[in-house]
């Protein structure tokens, strides 16, 4: 096993604890409804086992991306293979969706971490002036079918975003 597969079997398992086996809720009235954070840590999770579920990916996907900075507004996006998108139902995409909106500040603080542009581009300062406009809601996520050798997720379509 290589090391980023141990360290995302580790994260899997680490998520599922902070998690157990009942999603933590609070009640209000009659309804169960899921706390902010316990949505994005949920979100976190269901990323997380996403992802376990294909042993050949690149750990690459483990972290959120900056996406769309040369061409225009810039997102914090998470990607996901587009099949487990449209198996997952709407609690999950909904915390998915906190998860990835919750990302925004991370990648808005440090892009160059997120992206394959290098900080010393020439470029570069088109990118920081982009991203110094992000919002809150500046973040997707990105489904694409899998590489045919199975260490990557081919651009497909961002299948939910914050604006």
């Amino acid at each position: 096993m290589t090391d980023s597969k141990a360290a995302l079997g580790a994260m899997v398992v680490a998520s599922a604890c902070l998690l157990g086996c009942d999603k933590a809720r609070t009640r209000k009235g009659a309804a169960m409804q899921e706390l902010p954070g316990e949505s994005v840590t949920s979100g976190k999770a269901i990323h997380l086992r996403v992802l376990a579920s294909y042993p050949a990916l690149h750990s690459f996907y483990l972290q959120p991306v900056l996406w769309n900075a040369l061409r225009g507004e810039p997102l914090a996006v998470v990607a996901l293979p587009l099949e487990q998108w449209e198996h997952l139902g709407g609690e999950d995409r909904a915390s998915l969706q906190a998860y990835a909106e919750s990302l925004v500040p991370e990648v808005r603080s440090a892009p160059f971490r997120y992206s394959t542009v290098p900080e010393s581009a020439p470029v570069a300062p088109t990118i920081r002036q982009r991203v110094a406009r992000m919002t809150a809601e500046s973040w997707g996520i990105l489904a694409g079918s899998i590489s045919a050798d199975g260490r990557d997720i081919m651009v497909g379509r961002i299948v939910a975003r914050g604006r």
